[in-house]
């Protein structure tokens, strides 16, 4: 081979270098985040940068989208009784952010995006005023930043957060939003989030705040999540707004249009305030009458989550006039306002995704629903009422039959305690369980039969408590119990005894699971791979026995 033909070889790119430009720029996307909560972290990015030539031009804005500024405790040590949280001296916290570095390498112009992660020890106030005067230092108007992606972390501890009281800390809310309307006035892209744990931290501060914020930017926004309560004055939101996810306040007062929604496709709405949210799409005549229906053209997903204090206490014709032609996904909860929906409303009766969450018991999923109307009325009838008998019901009438479900299914349960007794339950077509909560080894036993359809079972906390040492009745010869089971993941308390009767457990219940492939349980020692050793042999057919804490 000539040299010319060598060179031409080596200067042709193969392969991940041979991508077009938008083709690797996506790919690239899935590997780059803009939403993290250190710098080294971040920096962990920089080495797509150095690959090649096509590789930088292709990482180079996705690397350098986002500004970050986060906020955590230097010692990750919280006084939960410290009534001076809110004065605390923000020297004890330990800033992170890249801003510097962008700055100093020239790329600030680059960024379309600023992420805020605030940890526990500093409260709301100190933390937004340090970063705009991070901000100001560099710009007095960040004009081409487009996104704001803000994480609150903060304790829950409202008789000792005597701040939250005094109106001037209210008032410095106020303004703080009012000074990010000026130094970001092209933010099309708005998120808000504030946590403690899994609880939604109820900070009258944190809420002022966030409330001012979306006020501000409603008339531009095209995409808005907040899911901190709100209390919104009648915002008139952006003609292009395409994503809602919005948490209101019960005081939320709903007496004029405020949302467009033609180019809506995904709108997602909790603690809704009775059916006056629907005031928010629709205009009345001078008659009081409802002018139009109210037509969501392009809205793909809906979520409902109304709470009792949102829920109607009657039926309200506005709901007959709500039409979702487009719609595939749907998500409710068990609430009147959800029923009325559900039963009144004008919904496709084929969505790709279909879930009812019952925040006290468990979660719904299914795929490929079928929910045409007289399943939807049904549905209704069990949705109006938020007790355990009502959910029960309503999974023995999605999983009983295939009418209903036509796709996967899935069923979470968060409060094992409250399960019927096996014999009370039609779940033939359910195709994964997963249970958090304590159950039973004894009470799984007896389900099994249950769940013919089945192909994934997860249960975490399982209690071997009421479980012998010992099992001298078992019967391996006796006809399985279960064939469509193929993977298996089993998770508890570990402790010797406990050990024991786990593995006692899976040799009993492997040979009623012939279609069985995987199994994920907890690595104990030594002896989890003795008991490998020795079913490995006599079940081929298990691809492997994964420790789920190796």
């Amino acid at each position: 081979m000539s040299s010319t033909n060598k060179s031409v070889i080596s200067e042709s790119p193969t392969g991940a270098f041979n991508l077009p430009p938008k083709v690797l720029s996506t790919i690239l996307s899935y590997l780059i985040t803009n939403h993290l909560e250190s710098l080294n972290e971040w920096k962990l990015q920089l080495p797509l940068l150095s690959i090649c030539q096509k590789w930088r031009d292709a990482a180079l804005p996705l690397v350098y989208h986002s500004i970050f500024v986060s906020c955590s405790c230097k010692n990750n040590e919280i006084d939960a009784n410290d009534s001076t949280f809110y004065d605390k001296n923000p020297s004890n916290a330990k800033f992170n952010s890249n801003i510097d570095l962008l700055v100093k390498l020239g790329y600030f112009r680059n960024v379309r995006g600023l992420s805020l992660f605030m940890d526990y020890q500093m409260g709301l106030i100190p933390f937004i005023t340090k970063v705009q005067n991070f901000l100001r230092i560099v710009l007095p108007s960040w004009d081409h930043i487009v996104s704001l992606h803000a994480e609150v972390k903060s304790k829950e501890n409202p008789e000792t957060v005597h701040q939250n009281t005094l109106s001037s800390s209210l008032d410095t809310a106020v303004e703080l939003a009012k000074n990010f309307k000026v130094l970001l006035p092209n933010l099309t892209s708005l998120h808000m989030n504030a946590v403690h744990g899994d609880r939604v931290l109820e900070d009258k501060v944190c809420r002022k705040f966030s409330s001012v914020l979306i006020n501000e930017y409603a008339h531009q926004l095209i995409r808005s999540s907040c899911f901190i309560r709100v209390n919104l004055d009648s915002p008139h939101f952006s003609k292009q707004l395409t994503h809602a996810v919005l948490r209101l306040s019960p005081d939320t007062k709903v007496d004029t249009p405020w949302i467009y929604p033609r180019q809506l496709a995904h709108l997602y709405i909790t603690d809704t305030v009775k059916d006056s949210l629907w005031k928010a799409f629709y205009s009345k005549s001078d008659n009081n009458e409802i002018a139009a229906n109210i037509e969501f053209d392009h809205l793909r997903y809906l979520g409902i989550m109304a709470s009792e204090e949102g829920s109607p206490s009657s039926e309200n014709a506005i709901y007959s006039y709500l039409f979702f032609p487009k719609l595939s996904h749907l998500t409710v909860n068990f609430s009147k306002q959800s029923a009325n929906l559900l039963s009144q409303s004008h919904i496709p009766d084929k969505l790709d995704k279909f879930e009812v969450i019952g925040l006290s018991i468990g979660s719904i999923y299914i795929h490929q629903a079928n929910i045409r109307l007289d399943s939807r009325k049904k549905l209704a009838e069990f949705a109006k009422n938020d007790s355990q008998n009502c959910f029960w019901a309503m999974t023995n009438y999605l999983f009983g039959s295939d009418e209903q479900t036509c796709g996967h299914s899935e069923l979470l349960i968060t409060n094992a305690a409250s399960i019927p007794n096996p014999d009370n339950l039609k779940w033939t077509y359910l195709s994964q369980l997963e249970i958090i909560s304590d159950l039973q080894a004894n009470y799984l036993h007896l389900l099994l039969p249950q769940l013919q359809n089945m192909r994934e079972l997860v249960v975490h906390n399982l209690d071997f408590s009421n479980m012998p040492a010992t099992d001298t009745n078992a019967d391996s010869q006796q006809p399985p119990f279960n064939k469509s089971i193929t993977i298996l993941r089993i998770n508890y308390k570990e402790s010797e005894t406990n050990n024991e009767r786990a593995l006692l457990f899976i040799k009993l219940l492997l040979p009623h699971l012939p279609a069985i492939e995987e199994l994920f349980m907890p690595y104990f020692g030594p002896d989890f791979y003795a008991f490998v050793k020795e079913y490995a042999v006599t079940y081929p057919h298990i691809a492997g026995f994964i420790p789920e804490n190796e």
